[in-house]
């Protein structure tokens, strides 16, 4: 199945420069999602984008993402430390989180005890990860997030951001690609 947008269906926003998206979905065992960006402008442009998964878990607090020991990260929480921080061993979610982890190839696993289950993201076409859980306060002011939906969700999400954004050459196209399994 694929979804296709066109510089012409873009009419309601204004747009920086012609492009052309396509999202293809596999569905199987393994999902796999693609997005295809091309750019139909006459400019060198950057682009950064990001597949937004919110995978359900039993208990976001019982949950450990591994993958991403020894990896630099931004940190976007406000007031914390910015950047320069590395992640060591698995990464527990007890407070608002809110990661670009950056130069990261390599799957990320979701063990999740409640439900039994082990979430495995591989991708392609990206080279950071961003992890977030909005936790109390920040879901509690989310006008289309439930106050306590934190405790059943954790995003692991497969981007070009950071230092991972993408210069697309006149007609140049980029495909962002991840699969989802569960073991």
């Amino acid at each position: 199945m694929a979804l296709e947008l066109a510089p012409e269906d873009v009419t309601a926003v204004p747009v920086l420069f012609p492009f052309e998206l396509r999202m293809e979905f596999e569905i199987g065992e393994t999902l796999t999602i693609t997005l295809r960006m091309k750019n139909c402008s006459e400019k060198e442009q950057t682009v950064t984008a990001a597949l937004h998964t919110y995978f359900n878990v039993k208990a976001a607090e019982t949950i450990a993402i591994s993958g991403l020991d020894g990896v630099v990260y931004e940190n976007r929480v406000v007031g914390a430390e910015a950047s320069g921080c590395v992640q060591r061993g698995d990464i527990r979610i007890d407070q608002e989180i809110d990661r670009i982890y950056l130069d990261t190839a390599g799957a990320v696993e979701i063990r999740d005890p409640g439900f039994g289950r082990t979430i495995v993201v591989e991708k392609s076409g990206s080279n950071s990860t961003v992890v977030w859980n909005p936790w109390v306060r920040k879901s509690q002011a989310m006008p289309d997030f439930g106050d306590d939906e934190y405790h059943t969700m954790v995003c692991v999400e497969t981007v070009n951001a950071a230092t991972d954004r993408r210069t697309l050459t006149p007609g140049g196209s980029h495909a962002l690609t991840q699969k989802v399994s569960v073991k």
